[in-house]
């Protein structure tokens, strides 16, 4: 959501294709923390060890399919590759943002 705001309001400055290549960076992340939360989020009955190697499948799967995602943006043609992994920054640092205000 950060990403595709950054997006939006980068557009008429820095033109359409960085704003696109923000926003390919942000739906990337987005799309590791949902496979994650898929992966991982539910209630299950389960034993501690069969718990954590869900948690370390999940974080593995997670970051494989960011980097899929992020490599398939940079090598498109028509994007920029600093705007994509910008967009990948921003959409991390507002997740950590959102962990830091909802543990509290």
């Amino acid at each position: 959501m950060a990403g595709s705001a950054i997006a939006l309001l980068a557009w008429p400055w820095a033109g359409t294709v960085s704003a696109l290549s923000v926003l390919c960076g942000a739906a990337a992340v987005a799309a590791g923390f949902a496979l994650y939360g898929g992966w991982v989020g539910g209630p299950r009955v389960e034993s501690a060890g069969q718990a954590l190697a869900r948690l370390v499948v999940g974080t593995v799967l997670k970051w494989l399919a960011i980097a899929a995602l992020l490599g398939a943006a940079m090598a498109a043609s028509w994007s920029d590759a600093r705007f994509v992994l910008a967009g990948a920054l921003i959409a991390i640092f507002a997740h950590l943002a959102y962990l830091a205000r909802w543990l509290r």
